[in-house]
């Protein structure tokens, strides 16, 4: 039978999850990026922002996430500030990997992420390995007629999850 890792071990490797939010909830593709990363193995942090983070936050232990981290205080959105307060969850916590689902938000969030971080961007990903800290992509290229296995040697693996490829997961916890 499996077991669940112990989050708090020192070994137990983290990815960060961006989770878009509505009316309390994750939306969608934010619970299935969650499951992407699950699927890896490796603890999941997911983090919030805006109006009724901290009451999303409460909600995603039962998508998988083993943490899960509210922004708050902003006044207006801005996407140049939401990276760099990811990129610095991400590295507090020691994290191998950060993760976005392919949507609007995503795609104009991550890629700053992954530059803070020095890092490459792997975009609409629709397979995620992981063996140890290195992951490997699927991704899709030249409109889907060429499927591509990546892997990446950066300090942090950072993607964008393509919508409806990975399953959301029901864990029935709170964080």
């Amino acid at each position: 039978i499996p077991r669940d890792p112990d989050p708090r071990s020192p070994n137990m490797a983290h990815i960060v999850v961006y989770v878009e939010h509505a009316n309390g909830s994750a939306r969608g593709a934010s619970a299935q990026a969650i499951g992407a990363a699950l699927s890896t193995g490796h603890s999941v942090i997911a983090v919030v922002s805006g109006e009724g983070a901290e009451q999303a936050a409460a909600t995603l232990g039962k998508h998988g996430a083993t943490k899960a981290v509210a922004l708050v205080g902003a006044a207006k959105h801005s996407p140049d500030a939401l990276a760099k307060d990811i990129a610095a969850v991400v590295k507090d916590n020691g994290a191998k990997g950060f993760l976005a689902a392919a949507t609007a938000t995503g795609k104009d969030v991550a890629p700053r992420v992954a530059a803070l971080l020095d890092c490459t961007i792997f975009s609409d990903v629709t397979g995620l390995t992981a063996q140890g800290d290195a992951f490997s992509v699927v991704r899709p290229w030249l409109a889907g007629k060429t499927i591509a296995t990546l892997s990446s040697s950066a300090p942090v693996f950072c993607a964008t999850t393509r919508l409806n490829v990975f399953a959301a997961v029901d864990a029935g916890k709170t964080c």
